[in-house]
């Protein structure tokens, strides 16, 4: 064979060209795609960190507007996000009167309203008031919604909601199947207002 490689020119260059391609490809698969999938991955975190960048630039430029609402949410007296009252005790009874006025408008019937303990939560102090009821599911839906949506702002913290032993409400038979509930409801009170 090497004499025929000897004898035959086209041969020679076939194989001279062969071996060169076979060492450029190398060359190439060892250095120069490693190097270009490097440089591309570097070119996609740099436009992820531009990208980035320019996010927590326009953050930081609405600082003086932030700080602005800031102050003068600071200084705003009596806001309505938070339950106002004399005292915890006069805030907790008309937490407690509200809650039932919002049960019966939604169709429930009332069967207790107490008091919760009062607590503090990073600063802020929290009055609720636990209320049981009956009460079809549209009602149970209709008081979830008033006191979720309502100003002052008010939370649900826990929920037990079962279907009810009897099947009639009031002595009337009832289509819808009717549940009992027990919500434990809680707002915040204004740090003027705390005890």
């Amino acid at each position: 064979m090497i004499a025929a490689l000897r004898e035959n020119v086209w041969l020679r260059r076939g194989a001279f060209v062969l071996a060169n391609v076979a060492a450029v490809l190398i060359a190439l698969e060892l250095t120069v795609f490693p190097t270009a999938t490097l440089l591309a991955e570097r070119d996609a975190e740099i436009a992820q960190q531009r990208q980035l960048l320019a996010r927590l630039t326009a953050m930081a430029a609405q600082a003086p507007a932030v700080r602005t609402l800031l102050d003068q949410a600071g200084s705003t007296k009596d806001r309505p996000e938070f339950l106002r009252g004399a005292s915890q005790s006069v805030i907790a009874a008309d937490l407690q009167s509200r809650l039932s006025r919002v049960v019966s408008a939604a169709g429930g019937q009332p069967r207790s309203v107490r008091s919760l303990p009062p607590k503090t939560v990073d600063g802020v102090t929290l009055v609720g008031a636990q209320v049981e009821f009956s009460g079809p599911l549209r009602a149970v839906q209709q008081t979830v919604h008033a006191v979720e949506t309502s100003t002052p702002f008010l939370f649900i913290v826990g929920a037990t909601i079962k279907p009810a032993m009897n099947a009639n409400f009031g002595g009337v038979a009832t289509a819808a199947p009717t549940l009992d509930v027990r919500l434990d409801v809680v707002g915040a009170i204004e740090a003027e207002e705390r005890s």
